[in-house]
């Protein structure tokens, strides 16, 4: 068993484990919407990438709300904000 100080600490460490994986995230989705802009690539298709969108726009949004109830559940700050991210990535 974890003490509550043990506890707390993982939790922080968690939360800015989420909150450092958002910026990276942001930057990563910045830098190559910029270098498709700039060199004006054209995206291809392709039947796998579109069955995996299309799966992922159905299960993403699920997963984030269940991963939110469960962070409310068991009091997990981290869970909670992670569920954010998901819904993040459900919606790009």
């Amino acid at each position: 068993m974890c003490s509550e100080d043990e506890e707390r600490t993982s939790e922080n460490k968690a939360i800015k484990f989420v909150a450092a994986t958002f910026f990276l995230l942001g930057a990563y989705v910045l830098y190559e919407s910029a270098k498709k802009l700039i060199f004006i690539e054209i995206p291809e298709s392709s039947l796998p990438g579109i069955i995996i969108a299309s799966l992922l726009v159905i299960i993403m949004p699920i997963l984030s709300f269940r991963k939110h109830d469960l962070g409310i559940k068991i009091n997990s700050k981290a869970l909670v904000a992670d569920s954010k991210e998901t819904l993040t990535c459900a919606f790009l």
